[in-house]
């Protein structure tokens, strides 16, 4: 995605849960997004201070939001669910 909160958003899921190689696909991605900026004399917005700098005051620092979607099957059909 580009321009919508974040001036660009690198977005990677799973399908078998395994967290820690997406992790590591993903990181291999700003890398090479980094790389292809150096490249052509850019860099990513940093400060010594506050860390990597963004459009969204609330992720000013590591720039990085994660999340996790947990399908809980049949958690429904369990006995006092609904009590």
């Amino acid at each position: 995605w580009c321009n919508s909160e974040d001036h660009m958003r690198i977005i990677g899921t799973s399908s078998v849960g395994d967290i820690r190689g997406l992790f590591k696909t993903l990181s291999a991605t700003v890398q090479d997004v980094e790389r292809s900026l150096k490249a052509s004399g850019k860099r990513f917005a940093y400060d010594d201070q506050l860390g990597f700098l963004t459009s969204c005051p609330s992720k000013v620092g590591t720039a990085l939001r994660a999340s996790v979607l947990v399908k809980l099957i049949r958690l429904g059909q369990c006995p006092g669910f609904n009590d």
